[in-house]
């Protein structure tokens, strides 16, 4: 398995109503080589359900649960994330949005 050239990380608490089209805007980007990371930070209102359903539709997309509420995701870029991009789940994102972030220099 070859390390994505992107990995978007969506933090989600809550935003089901959000949800589909958001992720939609990941999938439908104009750049496939990437992951998107949903972290589940204790959504009660049905936002895991529907991220499961997702995560199981395509292989590019992994939840991560979290038991309990936290304030951000402490996510740090590693040699396994060459781009590292964050959307937040009520957001939808350009189609070109992945290139972008592959582009830009760091």
């Amino acid at each position: 398995m070859s390390i994505p050239a992107v990995s978007v990380v969506m933090p989600v608490h809550n935003a089901r109503r959000f949800l589909h089209k958001a992720i939609c805007s990941i999938r439908l980007q104009t750049f496939s080589d990437l992951v998107l990371i949903i972290v589940d930070d204790g959504s009660t209102d049905g936002s895991t359900e529907v991220l499961r359903e997702h995560a199981a539709a395509d292989p590019r997309f992994a939840r991560l649960g979290i038991e309990s509420r936290v304030r951000h995701f402490p996510f740090v870029p590693s040699p396994a994330h060459e781009r590292i991009g964050r959307v937040l789940s009520h957001r939808l994102i350009l189609q070109s949005a992945a290139e972008r972030i592959l582009r830009s220099s760091w």
